[in-house]
């Protein structure tokens, strides 16, 4: 029993080693690289991300209260957001909270840009509440706005020139939780959520974000998914160090 802690207790130090190399471009209630939250309309210069920036590669994530606006994270240097139980305001209809992504492949304004058709994304969600984990690739969601050379939903660019894109969801569109494998999505259940949302070329991993939203009170977490996502942590930073 002492010999299978001890392997337990240097797996998760390793985990956390690991991540820290892998993890050192993570920044949190951050504001995007240029052209920085241009989606919808009226989001310019919107901060509270959480993002990891490999490169010229950038991927964010935040919370936020809808027809409000984006949620401070609590604390300020975490990932981890708090909202409120309960539907939209009065006149709106769906949940009160939604979750924003982003994808820049030029975020530091020079070099070569990583295009929308060089990668595929995987957005991941897992519901601790209702047990349930699932993924899709977030670029294909139809309303999706793209950024490019000529800027945001150009007409004279394409897949191949365009290296953003960014989009506002929430659980309580349906299609939304279903494609992440939560069809039990109730916005009056308390509850915790992990969202991971992540850009690849081939094989190769080029960044990586994740945050944490607590409905309510949240729920507890099991000691065997916590474990289990520090691996997973640590394996990402596997991935990256050998793609580097």
């Amino acid at each position: 029993m002492r010999a299978k802690t001890a392997v337990v207790v240097a797996a998760a130090v390793a985990g956390l080693l690991m991540a820290g190399e892998a993890k050192a471009s993570v920044a949190y209630d951050a504001s995007l690289a240029a052209p920085g939250t241009y989606f919808g309309t009226g989001n310019a210069g919107t901060t509270n991300w959480t993002t990891d920036t490999e490169g010229n590669v950038e991927v964010g994530l935040n919370a936020i209260l809808r027809y409000v606006g984006p949620i401070t994270p609590t604390p300020t240097n975490s990932a981890t957001y708090y909202v409120p139980l309960g539907g939209s305001p009065p006149g709106h209809t769906g949940s009160f909270w939604g979750f924003d992504f982003s994808f820049n492949g030029l975020a530091t304004g020079s070099g070569t840009a990583v295009t929308l058709n060089e990668i595929t994304t995987k957005l991941t969600m897992t519901d601790v509440a209702n047990h349930t984990t699932g993924s899709f690739d977030a670029s294909l969601i139809p309303d999706n706005d793209k950024y490019g050379p000529h800027g945001k939903d150009s007409a004279s660019d394409s897949t191949a020139t365009q290296y953003g894109f960014q989009n506002s969801e929430t659980l309580s569109f349906g299609s939304v939780a279903t494609a992440l494998g939560d069809p039990l999505f109730n916005p009056n259940q308390n509850d915790t959520y992990h969202f991971t949302f992540s850009i690849m070329e081939g094989d190769t991993l080029l960044a990586s974000v994740s945050d944490t939203v607590i409905a309510g009170t949240g729920v507890p977490e099991p000691a065997t998914l916590s474990v289990l996502a520090l691996g997973c942590v640590g394996l990402l930073g596997v991935r990256r160090r050998r793609a580097a």
